[in-house]
This record gives C-alpha cells, structure tokens and sequence, in this order.
C-alpha cells in the first residue's frame, strides 16, 4: 500500500542517517522490533516476540497435548491413593437396633470399610447366643446395612450344646475370656469340641487365658484368631505359636498403635507406652488391624456419648500419618485391612475400590464431625469416594444410593 511504501522509505532515510544526525532527530526513530510487529499486524501473520512466551510455545507444539473438549469439567493436583474396599474385624455395634446397624455400616462406608464381621456383643454382654437370637439379629439387619457383612455366635458358660444348631448359618466362634470362670477352661474347652475346625474361633483374651486358648487349638487342631492384642508378652507367645505350626492369627486395634496409657492415664484397655513400642517393632507379627471395641471403651472412659461407628472416621487418617513419618506402608495398610482377613475368614471379595485424599483432612467431612474422636482434625486421609459392585455408593461422605445394599457372606 502507498503508506506502507511511504513508511518503508522513511525507514531507509533514517537508516542511512549519520548518527549524529539521528541522535537529533529521536522522534523519526523507528527500531527494528517495531518494524516487525507492525509488519506482522498489517500482514495478520502471528508473531510470538517474548522469549518466554516463545519457549511455551514450542514445548506446547512439541508435547502435542490434544485440545478436545471431554468430559472432564475440572482438573485438580492432590495427593490420592486407590486402595481395595477394607475389612473391619469384630466390628462393634453398642446396641444390636436397626438403627444402630445402619449408622454403623454407613459410617464403615463412608470411611472406606466395605465389610463388616459384627460381634456378637453389646454393651449389655453377649447379644447373638443361640438360634433365636441369631435369627433376631437377622430380622433387625436386613435391609439396614449399607455394607456387607457376616455374624458370628458368642460362647458362654451355657451355651455348648446351642452352638451346633448355628453354624452353618455363622462365620466364627467369639470368645471373649472375661464372660468365664478364669479358674476354669472346661467351658472354652467343650466349645472347642463342638465348633468345626474349618471356621474361625476369635478369642478376645490376654496372658494365662491366651496361653489356654493356643494350647486348647494345638489339641483339638482349631483355627483361632486373637483379637485386640495390646501386650508385648501376649504378642510374643502368639509369634511362637506360629512357629510351632499352629493356625493362630492375631490383629490390632488401630487406636491401640497410636493412643496409650501415657496419653490416658488409667485406661488399662490401651498398652502401656512399651507395649505399644513392641506392637510397632512386630508389625510384621500382626496379621490384622481391626477398629474393634477400644474407641467406645475410650468413648466410656472419657464419658463421652456412646454413638455407632466410633473409630472408622479416624482409621485411614492415623494410619497415611504413620506413612508419612514412614512407621508403616500402604502395602501395609491393604495386606492387613484388606488381604489378610479376607484369607484369615474365608470372605468373599467384593469388586470394589476406595479413593482416599491425603491433602483433605479430617474435619472436613460431615460424617465424622458428630462423633466423638481422639484424632487431631487437622490430619489428612479422607474417604472421597467408594466404589461397590459397578457403581460408586459414596462420595465425599454423602450416600448417592437411596437404599441400603449390604448382604450378608
């Protein structure tokens, strides 16, 4: 065009100045950069002239990224792990109700547990004994429980000849050594006689009982599994029960790892600060970690109120913290939350899977601010989402599904 003819030549005139002349006349300057990008405006050819800008450019162009609209409303970076559904051992409902098995499973779900192996306890002693009460727990469960679970028998002084009428129609034997005679094993020991050898007997049971229990399963070949292990001693005689070749496993309860005697002073149920040092140094010794009875025991200790589903919410946010500091693994975390009990007690595995976000902590979700909770808030490892059998039943604590879909294994 004739003004950019004109420009042209007015940029060759000044180009062929003398310098001294152009240091006169420093309102005809015209830079080279101008050039260009006036240029490159009149001719709409794209021109990059930031260095910066430039290299992003080139590395955008060389990665390829495709520009695609998908799905994806938004991207975020945190730190997450995939984890297999979890396994809750002896899980502990204070109140067999149906409310209480409701409000136990869906706290068990919404913080990544997908079973659920009830006790057959409650806070007023032994809750399923025999035929009948095992058929009311039945009536009470069905259709309020959110995850699956199975139902074990109690044995008392009373109850040898009832076991045999339930057995096929439970998952384990529990023992809890404080309903007996300590004088006495001639109890335990005709439960031992009637129950199948091929089922899992869980024994809740410390120092001269555990060491009759171990010696009653050498005897009549018995599959045991002592549960809530909290002394050095106890731990270090179940280690050698192994040793001799007899089918005993163990678990302990997750507040028992990070909450002592020391902390509590007088809550005999915790270890004591060495007792606790010994549990973490034989680890590998421990088959299982369980919630379990210990958080309602606190929770009674402590005289705050009793609630379904203590100590869930608090599981997965200890145990990443024990990561972080490097005093455990998340292989860890899945062999004895997940691949451990389902061998230990024959359970069928369920296609599922746990999201759990270590940047969010624990106060944010509303499922856990209304029970009580040791466990400082500001931690992380959150539930985000649990997927079940082809669909996703929770997320970030709320339940997406309008009906309860556990079953029984």
């Amino acid at each position: 065009s004739l003004t950019q003819h004109l420009a042209n030549n007015l940029i060759d005139l000044y180009i062929n100045l003398p310098s001294a002349n152009r240091f006169r006349r420093p309102s005809s300057y015209v830079s080279k950069g101008y050039q260009t990008r006036r240029m490159a405006v009149d001719y709409a050819v794209p021109l990059v002239t930031n260095v910066k800008c430039a290299k992003l450019l080139i590395e955008a162009i060389a990665r390829n990224i495709p520009l695609e609209a998908t799905e994806v409303d938004a991207q975020t970076s945190h730190h997450t792990f995939e984890l297999p559904g979890l396994v809750s051992i002896n899980t502990f409902i204070p109140d067999l109700t149906p409310q209480s098995f409701e409000d136990t499973t869906k706290t068990a779900i919404a913080s990544g547990f997908v079973f659920n192996s009830i006790a057959p306890i409650s806070l007023k002693g032994a809750a399923i004994v025999d035929a009948r009460t095992l058929t009311a727990a039945n009536e009470v469960i069905q259709g309020n429980s959110y995850s699956d679970y199975s139902l074990s028998v109690a044995a008392t002084e009373t109850n040898t000849q009832l076991i045999p009428h339930v057995t096929a129609l439970t998952s384990a034997l529990y023992v809890d050594s404080e309903e007996f005679d300590s004088t006495t094993i001639a109890n335990i020991s005709a439960h031992f006689g009637v129950w199948p050898n091929t089922k899992a007997i869980i024994a809740d049971a410390k120092t001269t009982t555990l060491a009759s229990l171990l010696l009653l399963t050498s005897l009549y070949s018995s599959k045991i599994h002592i549960t809530n292990v909290t002394g050095r001693d106890d731990l270090a005689l179940i280690t050698m029960a192994k040793k001799k070749g007899l089918n005993v496993t163990c678990d302990v309860a997750i507040y028992s790892l990070f909450f002592s005697q020391s902390d509590y002073a007088g809550a005999e149920f915790l270890p004591t600060k060495e007792d606790q040092k010994a549990l973490w140094d034989n680890l590998d010794s421990i088959d299982c970690l369980s919630i379990g009875v210990v958080p309602t025991k606190l929770a009674q200790f402590l005289n705050k109120p009793i609630t379904a589903g203590l100590g869930f919410a608090d599981a997965l946010p200890l145990l990443f913290n024990a990561v972080s500091q490097k005093n455990l693994s998340v292989d860890d975390i899945i062999a004895k939350l997940h691949d451990a009990p389902i061998s230990i007690f024959g359970l069928g595995d369920v296609d599922s899977y746990i999201n759990v976000d270590l940047d969010r902590t624990v106060g944010t979700l509303k499922s856990a601010s209304k029970l009580f909770s040791p466990v400082d808030p500001s931690i992380g490892g959150t539930v985000e989402r649990v997927f079940i059998n082809g669909q996703t039943i929770c997320l970030e604590g709320e339940f997406i599904v309008d009906e309860a879909l556990g079953k029984e294994d």
